[in-house]
């Protein structure tokens, strides 16, 4: 298997979870995630664009291409091996495989909201059919200064940063766990 223990991923150290328990808390992490997808969101149906920038789309369509070729990697080492040994890890060549599907499935979705566009009903909901109460509202939320701050828009982790996962795409080690947040690309 690539890189599990009992069917589960690796794990950090038990005092680093702790120290990252800061990410699961509603007001630390969940409620200005929310809050950032839906300036996203807001800014997309605005400028009649897709959900992801050509930048982003560019960035992580090339992670996911060195994935798979670090995936059908690790096949071949396995079948350039003895035969009796690529037999006896047929298991982890299927799981490979599967994998190498799941992540071009991934590409085509990914290709696919590069060019969605967003409705004000993606947006609002229901609220898009009532243009009044939608202008009140918005109005009301654009008025307090905190929703209009442009620092709270998500952005890229500075270059080297411990939280910068896009300086080298190619340096994730296939198997090891990865967190990929379409906010945190510029």
């Amino acid at each position: 298997m690539v890189n599990q223990s009992k069917g589960l991923p690796k794990r950090s150290s038990f005092l680093k979870q702790i120290l990252d328990g800061g990410d699961h808390s509603m007001t630390g992490s969940y409620i200005p995630h929310c809050w950032m997808t839906l300036r996203r969101w807001q800014e997309a149906q605005t400028l009649s664009r897709g959900l992801i920038t050509a930048r982003e789309y560019t960035v992580i369509d090339d992670a996911l291409a060195s994935i798979i070729n670090q995936l059908r990697q690790k096949k071949r080492e396995i079948y350039g091996r003895p035969e009796a040994y690529a037999r006896a890890h047929e298991d982890s060549v299927q799981a490979l495989s599967r994998e190498v599907d799941k992540v071009a499935m991934t590409r085509v979705r990914l290709e696919t909201l590069r060019f969605q566009r967003i409705s004000l009903a993606d947006v609002y909901g229901d609220y898009a059919h009532r243009p009044e109460v939608l202008a009140e509202g918005l109005g009301r939320w654009t008025r307090q200064a905190e929703n209009t701050l442009q620092h709270q828009l998500a952005m890229a982790p500075p270059i080297g940063s411990e939280k910068d996962q896009f300086g080298s795409p190619h340096e994730q080690v296939v198997g090891a766990p990865h967190s990929l947040d379409l906010d945190l690309i510029g």
